[in-house]
């Protein structure tokens, strides 16, 4: 009787260990899922305030879009598209 009840009670000790341990896995892919995600939000606002320092003159604006002229006379259109 006694080994039948430790093993139902390792039983119940092994489903908590390995409940906690796949949503912990869950959880720890989900923080690598967003940090990949700041990095590259990163990435992407550096480049986008470099254009942008590095143009001659604002042509246009409007809330979505942004047309900038570089020294070289390129145009340079940043848009927005929800």
């Amino acid at each position: 009787m006694e080994t039948l009840v430790a093993a139902a009670l390792g039983s119940v000790v092994m489903l908590a260990a390995y409940t906690v341990f796949f949503y912990s896995n869950r959880s720890f892919a989900a923080l690598i899922n967003h940090v990949e995600l700041e990095r590259s939000n990163g990435n992407a606002v550096d480049l986008l305030t470099q254009q942008i320092r590095q143009a001659n003159q604002l042509i246009s604006y409007s809330p979505t879009s942004l047309t900038l002229e570089d020294y070289d006379g390129q145009t340079l259109q940043f848009v927005y598209d929800p």
